[in-house]
């Protein structure tokens, strides 16, 4: 087992602090524009401010998971930085210490960090999100029973959300309301109406009367509406159906990474042309209600995701690299973008495997993929370079373009002022 050296330790020095105050500002920020939402939510809706908080901390493996890949990549990227403007890295480098072998001990910190994710995206969030999901329905369950709360969006079990303007004696009388609903097939159905009323019945169910109002159905593929105007609308809300949560794993994001293996591999061998999958015992039974390509593109996502950290340290020591007697650092920057462009990429071609219009399995990892081999070549011709890199060449190409819009655009001020 290879045993950490004096160089080893000296890059990791450089490398955590950094990556450790990304995690903490990042992780930070993420929650607390979170938890401005959620204090809305449960303020509004009589709930005490505690829940807010609960709901918070089961979305701290989701924000762990989100920013890991990001600290790891900006703190090898500043330490790359802090070594080139303190000529240390040219030293290593004529010494004979390639950048392959500096960046050991930051590859071995992404493995930790491989290992870190696939807890986080296996088991931590897809809990998370189920207590998150339960606690929302314990809120929206208890609007429902008690009233609504004014100028908050409220999804209430049943698929409905609701918003209304203004509200009186304690959230029974509306004013100003808006509801919408969207069923499995893309049928999306909205109601506005002047005035509402929530109304108990004798069986305990809930109806809100929508008085003076309009009726609007339509689909995403045919956005034509058909609209009908009312005077009154009597939407029934059967609070039988809605006294406990659904059991986990109706959602294919809230099963474990061993259950969606589990079904991942049932659906492969099961046939085609067959909409049932024989699920493992201990696989949640809502889950069945699930369709193969959502469960592929699920697992595949998780993985991708997860190797993605391994790829941190070779797209960022590239970019850390700079000339001492220059002044440009597009680095984070172009980083950040990149790598902000890979996650979004990522979620896009998740969200088509899902529809069932691309297999997982090619959309996913030709994502995955792509993105590895522009950081091997970027890495690879790097290493083989020696003084400006290919991505300081890149640096001034920029600043050249950058320079010459700016001549360009002062000497047309220039020209229209003396006119």
């Amino acid at each position: 087992m290879a045993r950490l050296t004096i160089l080893d330790r000296y890059f990791l020095g450089k490398v955590l602090p950094t990556m450790a105050l990304t995690l903490m500002v990042a992780a930070v920020i993420l929650m607390l524009d979170k938890l401005l939402t959620l204090l809305n939510l449960t303020i509004g809706s009589g709930v005490s401010a505690l829940i807010a908080f609960k709901m918070m901390f089961t979305l701290v493996p989701n924000y762990l998971r989100l920013v890991l890949p990001l600290g790891l990549f900006l703190g090898v990227l500043f330490a790359f930085r802090t070594l080139s403007m303190n000529s240390e890295f040219h030293v290593m480098q004529s010494s004979g210490i390639s950048l392959g072998r500096m960046v050991r001990g930051p590859v071995g910190l992404s493995i930790i960090g491989l290992f870190v994710s696939l807890v986080l995206v296996g088991y931590g969030e897809p809990m998370g999100r189920y207590v998150y999901n339960l606690l929302y329905f314990d809120v929206t369950n208890g609007v429902i029973e008690s009233g609504i709360g004014e100028g908050i969006f409220v999804k209430i079990p049943g698929g409905y959300t609701v918003r209304v303007q203004e509200s009186q004696m304690d959230g029974r009388k509306l004013f100003g309301v808006f509801v919408a609903r969207e069923d499995r097939t893309g049928r999306i159905e909205t109601f506005t109406a002047k005035q509402g009323t929530l109304t108990t019945l004798d069986d305990g169910n809930i109806v809100l009367r929508l008085i003076e109002g309009e009726r609007a159905e339509w689909t995403v593929d045919q956005p034509a509406k058909r609209v009908v105007s009312f005077d009154v609308f009597d939407l029934p809300f059967d609070l039988t159906n809605l006294l406990h949560f659904r059991d986990r794993g109706g959602d294919e994001r809230e099963l474990t990474l061993g259950e969606l293996f589990r079904m991942y591999v049932i659906g492969i061998r099961a046939p085609r042309d067959s909409g049932g999958v024989i699920l493992p015992a201990d696989v949640p039974a809502i889950a069945k209600t699930i369709s193969f390509a959502a469960i592929a593109s699920e697992f595949n996502g998780r993985i991708a995701y997860a190797l993605s950290i391994l790829l941190m340290p070779f797209f960022a020591a590239p970019l850390g690299i700079t000339s001492p007697r220059s002044g440009r650092f597009a680095g984070p920057a172009v980083g950040l973008l990149g790598i902000l462009a890979y996650q979004k990429t990522l979620e896009f071609v998740g969200k088509g495997a899902t529809a069932g219009k691309i297999p997982a399995e090619v959309s996913i990892w030709a994502a995955f993929l792509f993105f590895a081999v522009l950081t091997a070549m970027l890495f690879v011709r790097t290493a083989n370079t020696t003084g400006i890199t290919p991505f300081n060449r890149f640096e001034d190409a920029l600043a050249g373009i950058t320079r010459a819009v700016t001549l360009r655009l002062s000497s047309k001020r220039g020209a229209a002022t003396a006119a």
